[in-house]
């Protein structure tokens, strides 16, 4: 299968609990949960590292909104982990830009 586009292996940390971690909603994407695992459209997701107070985000697809948990349940971004902001400080955050920018 060809893909479009990806959102794969992003760290991306969310200020507040509850905040949209992912909103799948209209071309290209569009969102339909019966469609192949990991597609919608031609957007391939997977592997990314998600933080977010108490580890609690949201996924809008289509006229649908899920939990994190509920969204990783389904298979269709395998290999994301959604973790707590508590698992680390200002020191991890700042180190996790610093090897961004230092990579080759």
């Amino acid at each position: 299968e060809k893909w479009a586009d990806a959102y794969t292996n992003n760290t991306c940390i969310l200020a507040s609990a509850e905040d949209l971690y992912l909103q799948l909603n209209g071309p290209p994407y569009g969102c339909n949960l019966h469609r192949h695992p990991q597609s919608f459209g031609r957007l391939m997701l997977g592997g990314n590292q998600v933080y977010a107070p108490n580890a609690s985000v949201r996924v809008s697809c289509g006229a649908s909104e899920l939990n994190g948990s509920a969204w990783l349940a389904l298979g269709r971004d395998l290999g994301t982990r959604i973790g707590d902001t508590a698992s680390f400080g200002t020191s991890a955050i700042v180190s996790l830009g610093m090897k961004i920018l230092e990579a080759p």
